[in-house]
């Protein structure tokens, strides 16, 4: 079992500085950026941002080009501290392999986001440092978003961290501790056979995913598991998969229950419900940190190790 967590960037303090950018979609309106630099400053950072923050090209906010340098600049910049995406959509998988990760390991710094944006947090972990899976600009405002806000904070100021949840009928009891890794199903999936493959022997996982139909997660997950990615977790924590399209043939069974068909065959633990996703409670995960996992009949427990006892 892997009990070691990559490299933690160090936590931020008052007066540090965050970039918010877009590498992937345009955002909806400039209001967007104005309420996370509000909640930001509110945290006593500085707030900077990319140059494209609100740029636009076809859906993207900006060129290939000039999405990629917004990002580089910041991973560059010695005096950023984090570096936050303000949402997903598509796009970073565009980029991804041209992001040079030299300055960045100079000087580590959080880079915080998900769905699309799973597949840069991939990237930093293959190159051996901790990413942030979190909350968004776009998503701050939703139901449920002061609670990822303030997970997210806790994780970035360093403060511990503890999440429990309730029981499910297809929990699989259990205890494990490993490094955690994962994110929106279908970019773990595409990024197979990529520089961006997860790398998931004594992980914990975690999934959610959005807009899939039952039988699209059925062969991502399928996918996942013929790859031998499935097969020697410590873990697997299965979130929210939401806005699930309806398949023109009921396909007969709950996302649930096709994922746990699918490891049934394994015995570490499993858990689902966990609030982590297109959701706007989709609580701070830190890929690559360590964690303990346990499942018990009553209750569910995911604790972040703080870094000096990793």
């Amino acid at each position: 079992m892997s009990t070691t967590a990559l490299s933690a960037p160090a936590p931020l303090r008052p007066g540090d500085r965050v970039v918010l950018l877009s590498p992937a979609k345009a955002l909806p309106e400039a209001a967007v950026v104005d309420h996370a630099t509000a909640i930001l400053e509110g945290w006593g950072l500085r707030v900077s941002y990319g140059e494209h923050v609100l740029g636009r090209h076809h859906q993207y906010a900006g060129t290939d080009a000039e999405r990629l340098h917004d990002l580089q600049t910041a991973c560059d910049d010695p005096d950023v501290a984090a570096i936050l995406c303000a949402r997903g959509g598509y796009g970073t998988t565009r980029i991804v392999d041209a992001l040079d990760l030299n300055g960045f390991a100079r000087r580590p710094k959080w880079i915080i986001g998900f769905s699309d944006i799973t597949v840069l947090l991939a990237k930093l972990n293959r190159a051996g440092f901790q990413a942030l899976h979190a909350t968004m600009p776009v998503s701050f405002r939703q139901e449920g978003a002061s609670e990822a806000l303030e997970s997210l904070r806790r994780v970035l100021f360093g403060e511990a961290v503890a999440y429990h949840l309730p029981p499910h009928p297809l929990n699989r009891l259990g205890e494990a501790a490993g490094p955690l890794a994962g994110g929106t199903l279908s970019i773990v999936c595409c990024s197979l056979g990529t520089l961006t493959e997860l790398e998931l022997r004594d992980k914990i996982l975690f999934l959610e995913e959005v807009g899939e139909s039952l039988y699209r997660i059925d062969r991502l997950v399928g996918q996942l598991k013929r790859a031998g990615q499935l097969a020697e977790l410590a873990g697997l924590v299965v979130g929210q998969f939401t806005d699930i399209e309806p398949d023109a043939v009921p396909f007969g069974q709950s996302y649930e229950e096709i994922i746990a068909e699918a490891v049934a065959e394994y015995t570490y633990p499993l858990a689902f419900g966990f609030p982590v996703g297109h959701v706007g409670r989709n609580l701070a995960l830190p890929c690559g940190k360590l964690a303990r996992f346990a499942v018990r009949p009553d209750s569910v427990s995911l604790e972040l190790v703080p870094e000096k006892s990793a």
